[in-house]
């Protein structure tokens, strides 16, 4: 053989070896902090905001005044 016993040898490599672990080592519990936290905040809005609603009889729309821009030359 040319390249003699070396030829596999890049397939131990400790960047290629690595299976994400190490790459973002604080990325799995700040996800899990993180949803902790939304699931809390939702939780606690529903709880203290029950029954929320908006009478659409109280809404007021107010039609468009005026006429369509024209371009002038």
């Amino acid at each position: 053989m040319v390249l003699g016993g070396n030829l596999n040898k890049w397939r131990k490599h400790p960047i290629l070896v690595s299976s994400g672990k190490d790459v973002f080592p604080g990325l799995r519990s700040a996800v899990i902090i993180f949803g902790v936290y939304c699931t809390g905040e939702f939780i606690y809005k529903k709880l203290t905001h029950p029954g929320l609603s908006i009478d659409p009889s109280s809404l007021k729309w107010e039609k468009e005044v005026g006429e369509k821009p024209t371009l002038v030359e």
